[in-house]
């Protein structure tokens, strides 16, 4: 599998390889559906068969939906997905990562850049949250460098929960905590940047820029 990628300054003209157009910033969900692809390559045995389509839609835990314009996977762990989904997991509380766009009956988030969310210990989350991306033209229309093909831009102003802007997450308090599960909102990064924040059960713990933390 040989994923295509741009410099963030190319990449909302998509003037190279047209139809492998994949940039985490501008072009997430199908960044997010190559992140699920890579992990079925290392999880799913060569050769196996699914039956035939639509039967063969679920295979393993990923699932991929043309009608929903969504590839997913779902473990005891991990929830990955590209785009909206229903899917319900049989114990929420036990993920330790979720890598998305839009939402999903753990994350409801209104904007349309990817995140992750990374369980660091025991009521603990890091969350990396990237600018909204936006088409503007046909990705495969004639390239120029003065036709944009997706925009990223941020918001800010999102008030507080249960407003629907923003990031609304439930997991599962701290042992020393009696909540069964807490709700926070996350402002969204800024531009082409992003900010990663430690979201701590119940309130917040940092809201800084974490380089040296998670880019050592």
């Amino acid at each position: 599998m040989s994923p295509w990628s741009y410099r963030l300054p190319l990449a909302p003209f998509n003037v190279g390889w047209q139809t492998h157009y994949l940039n985490l910033v501008y072009s997430p969900n199908k960044a997010v559906s190559f992140v699920i692809a890579a992990e079925a390559f290392r999880r799913l045995p060569r050769l196996k068969t699914y039956g035939r389509y639509p039967r063969n839609t679920p295979f393993g835990p990923f699932r991929i939906s043309y009608e929903e314009d969504l590839s997913e996977m779902a473990t005891e762990r991990e929830f990955f997905y590209s785009n909206d989904t229903k899917t319900v997991l049989p114990a929420p509380e036990k993920l330790t990562r979720i890598v998305g766009c839009g939402s999903s009956p753990v994350v409801h988030y209104s904007g349309t850049g990817a995140y992750f969310l990374d369980k660091l210990s025991d009521g603990v989350w890091r969350l990396e949250v990237y600018s909204d991306a936006v088409w503007v033209n046909d990705p495969y229309g004639n390239p120029r460098l003065d036709r944009y093909v997706s925009v990223a831009f941020w918001r800010e102003g999102f008030g507080e929960p249960p407003s629907s802007a923003g990031v609304r997450i439930p997991i599962a308090a701290a042992p020393s905590t009696p909540e069964t599960a807490d709700w926070v909102m996350i402002v969204k990064a800024r531009t082409l940047h992003h900010q990663r924040l430690l979201w701590k059960s119940g309130w917040w713990s940092k809201m800084e820029r974490l380089s040296a933390l998670m880019c050592p």
